[in-house]
């Protein structure tokens, strides 16, 4: 029987990536230089300290920039582009279903808590997830398996008993990693990485079937 669903949170319950890219290559020709793009692809669902943006563009230019300044553009760039957005599709019909069948649902993230838990609020999905695992709250972060483990701790499941959600390389090997039954979600920034390392792979929450992932999952090894 599957019990619990695990959601990762930026590009999987809200396209925040597409904002962080448009910010950061903002950012990077205001100081007269490109991001490389396709690194950047490649460092979605780490977190902070295994991938820092600010020290990435200082080592761009070759030099320490105003870090202050870049924070307040980057919390007002940040509103800008990301609080009139919704909920990827599909995300909250899930939710809904899960709590309807008592399934419990929870967050695995690489973001801090403010950041999560600040959206989820907005978005009105926060007392829909009976808990947040967000950066603080494991000393091994994605693509290590503890975000994972520590949410299904919590929801008092095993990961046999849980299917997790992602849409990143980084954090569908920490999923998988972990031992949830791992359903990859692509983005626009990540559809051109190989997923085939998942028990399913959709490109969109909305095209698949609620009742028949469960089966699915519990016939992979739910018990």
């Amino acid at each position: 029987m599957i019990k619990c669903l695990v959601f990762d949170f930026d590009g999987l319950i809200l396209d925040t990536e597409t904002s962080e890219l448009t910010m950061w290559k903002e950012l990077f020709e205001q100081h007269g230089c490109q991001l490389d793009e396709n690194f950047w692809r490649t460092q979605i669902g780490l977190p902070l300290h295994k991938f820092n943006p600010t020290l990435y563009l200082e080592e761009t230019v070759g030099r320490k920039l105003d870090r202050e300044q870049m924070k307040a553009f980057r919390s007002r760039r940040a509103r800008e582009l990301n609080d009139s957005k919704t909920a990827l599709p599909g995300v909250e019909e899930y939710l809904h279903q899960a709590q309807a069948r008592g399934i419990k649902c929870a967050v695995a993230s690489s973001s801090d808590r403010n950041w999560v838990q600040g959206h989820l609020e907005r978005l009105h999905l926060y007392p829909l997830f009976s808990t947040l695992v967000c950066s603080e709250d494991t000393d091994l972060h994605k693509p290590n398996p503890d975000p994972y483990l520590e949410a299904v701790r919590r929801l008092e499941c095993t990961p046999g008993e849980g299917i997790a959600f992602e849409d990143s390389p980084n954090g569908l090997n920490a999923a998988i990693a972990a031992g949830l039954f791992s359903v990859a979600v692509p983005g626009p920034l990540t559809d051109h990485f190989d997923f085939s390392k998942a028990d399913l792979v959709i490109p969109s929450i909305a095209n698949q079937d609620f009742n028949e992932l469960l089966n699915l999952a519990y016939k992979k090894g739910g018990t």
